[in-house]
């Protein structure tokens, strides 16, 4: 509970790092949209997930928040995509987070 290591020595930093943009996001919504999205998470028995679904308006946005980069699994692409007829599910990384929040 009371790791304040520098982050390069955390091995907590992806948990955070979801943390973090998710409280954004939560923000960005409600200070730009006169309605906000309903909010959900998705993860199946076998532990693939999905980290931020936003549905509005009946339509379905998906975010997977990985700090370092990174590839979004297989198995939640056809979950989403397929399964849901989702947009496309967006990395939000590092690079652009701030952008993701415009």
């Amino acid at each position: 509970m009371d790791n304040t290591n520098p982050l390069h020595l955390r091995d907590d930093i992806g948990k955070l790092w979801e943390n973090y943009c998710i409280v954004e996001r939560m923000k960005y919504n409600q200070s730009k949209s006169p309605l906000l999205p309903q909010l959900y998470f998705w993860r199946s028995y076998e532990g693939q997930e999905i980290d931020l679904i936003e549905e509005r308006n009946g339509k379905l946005s998906a975010f997977e928040m990985k700090y370092g980069g990174g590839n979004i699994s297989r198995s939640a692409r056809q979950f989403f995509e397929v399964e849901l007829g989702g947009n496309p599910i967006e990395l939000i990384s590092k690079e652009n987070f701030t952008q993701w929040l415009q």
